[in-house]
């Protein structure tokens, strides 16, 4: 009995441990894609019925293109207006074509026979 009840203790207080731990750093990150429909809500004026769209569309672009969107909500984070979000955004959306662009060239290489 004695052992279940310090077993019982013991678990009560590693939980409350990281309750505490939650509260403390701020609890999970938002997701990124979030995080810039929030700055896009917060510096360009987006109206508040758009964020939900924004972000899904956002999340579905991102998983599209992982490689290419890394770091973007670190940068429009650093952003102090909606001209540097834009630009964030508009850097990834190069970044993502760039890509696509390589890989065309690529395929039309190989369909050709040039290697």
């Amino acid at each position: 009995m004695r052992r279940g009840l310090v077993l019982l203790v013991t678990l009560g207080l590693v939980a409350l441990a990281g309750a505490g731990a939650f509260v403390v750093t701020g609890g999970l990150e938002p997701a990124p894609e979030d995080v810039v429909c929030t700055r896009l809500l917060d510096t360009c004026g987006m109206e508040q019925d758009e964020y939900a769209s924004c972000t899904a569309d956002m999340a579905a672009w991102m998983q599209r293109h992982p490689v290419e969107t890394e770091g973007l909500a670190v940068c429009v984070t650093d952003a102090t207006s909606c001209s540097g979000v834009s630009g964030c955004l508009a850097g990834a959306g190069l970044r993502s074509l760039g890509a696509g662009v390589g890989d065309f060239f690529r395929g039309m290489g190989r369909a050709l026979g040039v290697r």
